[in-house]
């Protein structure tokens, strides 16, 4: 009886390179493609497994989940690489590494999958996302133009602004004179950095 492996297939040539290798290898192969919205021909790709010699192939339309479960939560945590890069491809790895494996469990499948997505860490850090997040509520105005999404304005009930707190023309709650603990608090490490390049 032949050893059993899920491959999670794209219909690229990478992957087609593989599915041939395995089979090549002894082994039956069934394949896995995930759409999580890509604009992909996926009956054209499930052709092309089934023609190379992939005994199934699963597509599965993860879009729903996607959304709700990873797109969301890459939102409320603000999830921009390296400030400028929103995230797409790697977002979406691990659900289609999770169905990957629910596709693979029954199949006494042959699946090596290593992450920290469903980690302690992580379980850890969503926790005090969700929790920063319990009072957001609120409407934002958005301008589409060519493509494009412009904000053009915000409004909440539990907004932390306070006009009368923050403004400097209404007197409020807020003494100026409070952060200049704060500015030299700040402005000391940045000093003594410095002064560590200086001498370095």
């Amino acid at each position: 009886m032949k050893q059993k492996i899920v491959l999670a297939y794209s219909g690229g040539l990478d992957t087609s390179v593989i599915l041939k290798w395995l089979l090549e290898k002894g082994y039956e192969v069934v394949c896995y493609i995930a759409d999580v919205g890509q604009k992909e021909d996926f009956v054209q790709a499930k052709s092309k497994a089934l023609a190379i010699g992939a005994s199934k192939v699963y597509v599965e339309d993860l879009k729903e989940e996607f959304v709700s479960k990873y797109i969301f939560q890459a939102l409320k945590a603000n999830a921009v690489y390296e400030g400028k890069y929103l995230l797409g491809t790697s977002l979406a790895r691990p659900l289609i590494a999770q169905k990957h494996i629910e596709i693979a469990k029954p199949k006494i499948a042959e699946l090596i999958y290593n992450g920290f997505w469903f980690s302690p860490e992580f379980e850890f850090l969503m926790a005090a996302i969700n929790k920063s997040q319990e009072n957001v509520e609120g409407k934002v105005y958005l301008t589409l133009y060519k493509s494009n999404a412009y904000v053009t304005g915000r409004e909440s009930k539990k907004s932390l602004y306070d006009q009368n707190i923050a403004s400097m023309d209404k007197s409020g709650g807020y003494d100026q004179t409070d952060a200049s603990g704060f500015i030299k608090i700040n402005a000391l490490r940045l000093k003594l950095g410095a002064q560590d390049e200086t001498m370095g």
